[in-house]
Formats: C-alpha cells, structure tokens, sequence
C-alpha cells in the first residue's frame, strides 16, 4: 500500500474535526527507520518484551529488528501508520481483512514472541471474531502526554472504523493504559496471564461508537497454565 500523503484521505470524515489533528501524519518510507528507534525504546520495557526476551541486550536488538523489518513495513502494507510531525509518537494499526494473516505471520517471524504470539492469537480468535482493526503497537516519547499524544495519533482509525461500522481490537500488558483505552469507547472482554511467571494482559475492544451497544461486564478468563 503507497502512504497516504495527507491525513484528510484516511476517510469520508473531515481531518479538521479530529482533536489535535494537526499533531500527526501518515508515515511514509523515509519515516520507518527513525519511527522503529522511537518504538523500540519506548517499548523495551513492556511485561510482554520482557518475559519474552529477559536479556536486555538482545531485546533491544531483537526489537530494533522487528519494527523495522516485520511490524512498520506490514503495517505500511496492510494498514494504517501513523507519527506525530516531530516522531515523538507513533501507532501501528492493521486493517480488518488482514488482521488474522498478520497475527500468524508474527508468531511465525519472530521465534522469540512464537510462545505469546501464539495464544494471543488463540485468545483474538476467542474474543473477536468478526473482521477488526487490530492495534498492533502505540508508543509515546514519555515527555508527551499520553491522554493527548495517544489519542490524537489514535483518532483517524477510530473515525474510520465508526464510519466502516468496524470494531477494533487491542491488548494491553500495562493496568496503567486501561482508563485511557476506556475513554477512547474500548472495553475489557478477556484478561489472564501468560503461564505463572508471565505477564498479565487485558484483551480489549472497541465497537463502532454507532453501534450502541449494551453494557456486558463480563470478562472471559483468557489465563494459560
């Protein structure tokens, strides 16, 4: 897919009413490599990439190599990227008909993530079934705030999914991001962990905010032993 060169293509709903729209931009080509660094960083420390690859070392290199080679490079693809104008934020989204193959094509890239990667994967089939943008990675320089950064580079693909009456889909290792994921019209369908010693996840989705849908507060238990 060739980037989008100004953010009024991204859907029949103007640019103008997206709060703070001003701050972000479709990524293009020349962008990957300074986006990867920006993300590999922030990341690095997330419960996921930690018990997935304890060593720091090779964390960091292995993280460097997947943003720059397998996530921005597919996302560009199959999906939407999209940076604030000074790469100081940037979210990875995939779109609705390639959000399975994606998820696969992880699991099968990257030996390290396989284990997670894998019942994640188990656990998006479980929980959302229907086709859904999925929200492969968001990260914010920590000298940005998140409330405002976050969800200006989230927008676009929220708009579009409400217009395309299309869910979208997340996980989140950090109970700190839950509140701000809830104000965005997320919410909780599964949590668990990843074995004993692993991390805890929340499985999140978000339903076109058209579809005025009923609360359920019920929260699959998504746990591997």
């Amino acid at each position: 897919m060739t980037p989008q060169s100004n953010v009024r293509n991204i859907s029949v709903v103007d640019a103008e009413d997206l709060p703070e729209y001003d701050l972000i931009r479709p990524l293009d080509a020349s962008g990957i490599r300074p986006l990867a660094r920006l993300l590999s960083r922030v990341l690095r420390d997330e419960p996921h990439f930690s018990y997935m690859v304890p060593d720091p070392r090779e964390r960091r290199r292995i993280l460097s190599w997947f943003f720059t080679s397998v996530a921005i490079p597919t996302s560009l693809f199959h999906g939407e990227v999209y940076t604030t104008t000074d790469l100081k934020g940037g979210v990875l989204w995939i779109r609705p008909e390639s959000a399975g193959t994606f998820k696969r094509m992880l699991r099968t890239a990257v030996p390290a993530m396989s284990h997670v990667g894998r019942h994640m994967e188990k656990v998006s089939f479980q929980l959302a079934r229907q086709p859904h943008w999925y929200l492969v990675s968001l990260g914010v320089e920590p000298s940005k705030n998140l409330e405002v950064t976050g969800r200006a580079l989230l927008e676009p693909v929220l708009f579009r999914a409400d217009v395309e009456e299309r869910p979208c889909y997340v996980e989140s290792f950090h109970e700190g991001n839950l509140r701000f994921y809830e104000s965005l019209g997320f919410r909780i369908e599964g949590a668990g962990n990843i074995s004993r010693d692993g991390p805890n996840f929340w499985a999140m989705i978000r339903a076109p905010q058209s579809a005025g849908r009923p609360p359920d507060d019920r929260i699959a238990d998504c746990s591997i032993s």
